[in-house]
């Protein structure tokens, strides 16, 4: 698979298998926090599998300097970036190697610097880990479906975030999702 070939952190596998199964033809589907792809891609390929016309938008900053300061020099991730000459820059490698660009409308910004002048049907929120960026990410990408990444201890504020907004998210692995 296409993702397998990108190093990153994705283990909510069965929340996109069914975001591909579920979400209708014609709706849009929003993933904050991208990194190199590989959850993203994941999602595309399963939706092109599915044979729906679904729009995919992909939202980061893609910012070297913040991505940096919290990845160790050990990690597999740090080298891929710095082999392609940035973080966003491998990113687009991968967008561009893995024929995807197609199904993915790129939007790369803070968060805080945006908003969708429409409501997509589901949103997976794995941006910034702290309460008030997490806070703010759910409440102003909310959709009737939604999940997110990194719902553990090492992320209170994550967790802060969801527990408040959502109190009867449901637990899936290290992700939670609300309906």
């Amino acid at each position: 698979m296409i993702e397998d070939n990108i190093p990153g952190w994705f283990d909510w596998q069965d929340i996109y298998d069914d975001v591909a199964r579920e979400t209708p033809d014609g709706e849009s589907v929003v993933e904050l926090g991208v990194c190199l792809g590989k959850s993203l891609f994941y999602l595309a390929r399963r939706i092109k599998e599915s044979g729906k016309n679904i729009k995919i938008y992909a939202i980061d900053e893609w910012d070297d300097n913040t991505f940096f300061d919290t990845v160790s020099p050990d990690d597999d991730v740090y080298h891929y970036i710095k082999f392609h000459g940035g973080f966003y820059q491998a990113f687009l490698y991968n967008l561009t190697s893995f024929s995807l660009k197609n199904y993915i409308h790129v939007i790369r910004a803070r968060t805080k610097d945006i908003r969708l002048n429409f409501t997509p049907y589901f949103t997976l929120v794995d941006a910034s880990h702290d309460y008030d960026s997490a806070k703010h990410d759910i409440l102003a990408f909310k959709a009737p479906w939604m999940a997110g990444h990194d719902f553990t201890n090492q992320f209170p504020g994550v967790v802060k975030a969801v527990k408040e907004i959502f109190p009867d998210a449901k637990r899936r692995g290290n992700s939670w999702e609300a309906k």
